[in-house]
């Protein structure tokens, strides 16, 4: 494993660039162009708020602009990635999916009373329990992904202390199997969000001989279901389908993850270019 602690020559430029009343962080990873290891220091203000970035070699100067910046964006590109796994992917494997599992209780349960006199509720009612199948494995899928993520994160914190391009490549393509499966569920909710209103108003009639407590379960299950998709699952598939101005993106439904991919990276590059460039303080 290589040595990611600052060195004294490190810590000389690093003091170098330093600005009044900053705190500098060396992150614990470098990133191997084939030829150097480069590695980023964070300059911050009270509050945490980053005010420069500063990239290493491994013998402790700061090379030229120029000749970091690809090094710089795939640094930062990689923490992000890191940063997103531990607060967006792992909390979403404990998610709780019992209401979802009780909604299919409840309509397995009452199946044939409710299609006594709604028959044309047939399609619906199967399209629904279908779509609750994949929805409780959705954690279970996401967990396999963290943990994964997880792994190779481990490999270079514990083993080598570096990645490179093709390692970076590897974890991306892992993660980004994530954005297509919410994508993908976005849509899917998004077309069967009629046969979950075709249901509820037909539970709303009187003529539905069940169980008053269980008619009433599933009434709010596919209320609060219905709900979430008119405002958390439309604001989920924008970031998807539009950009920062409202412009929409181009996703082919014919190759979902290569789309959003494309979509994500030219928003990184674009927030590399300017935001992240005019932090950094290689001259």
């Amino acid at each position: 494993m290589i040595n990611v602690k600052p060195t004294t020559n490190h810590i000389k430029t690093i003091k170098e660039h330093k600005r009044f009343l900053e705190k500098w962080d060396m992150w614990d990873f470098a990133y191997f162009d084939g030829k150097d290891y480069y590695f980023v220091v964070v300059y911050t203000r009270r509050g945490g708020k980053i005010t420069g970035y500063l990239i290493l070699n491994k013998d402790g100067y700061a090379p030229p602009l120029e000749q970091v910046k690809s090094p710089a964006y795939h640094l930062i590109s990689y923490n992000t990635m890191v940063h997103n796994t531990i607060t967006i992917l792992v909390p979403r494997t404990k998610s709780n999916v019992s209401p979802v599992q009780l909604m299919s209780r409840l309509i397995t349960t009452n199946k044939n009373e409710i299609l006594k006199d709604h028959s044309y509720l047939t399609d619906s009612i199967e399209k629904i329990l279908q779509r609750n199948s994949e929805v409780e494995k959705y954690p279970e899928v996401i967990k396999e992904i963290a943990y994964t993520l997880g792994n190779y994160q481990r490999h270079i914190t514990r083993k080598t202390g570096f990645f490179d391009k093709e390692f970076l490549n590897k974890m991306e393509d892992e993660f980004y199997k994530y954005d297509e499966l919410v994508y993908k569920y976005g849509i899917r909710e998004r077309e069967i969000i009629e046969d979950y209103e075709k249901l509820l108003h037909a539970l709303q009639m009187d003529n539905i001989d069940i169980n008053r407590k269980d008619k009433n379960q599933l009434i709010k299950l596919l209320r609060s279901r219905i709900s979430s998709i008119e405002k958390n699952l439309k604001k989920s598939l924008e970031s998807y389908e539009k950009d920062e101005y409202g412009k929409e993106k181009f996703i082919d439904p014919n190759n979902i993850k290569d789309s959003i991919v494309e979509n994500i990276e030219k928003s990184g590059r674009w927030d590399f270019q300017n935001i992240i460039m005019a932090k950094i303080r290689n001259k």
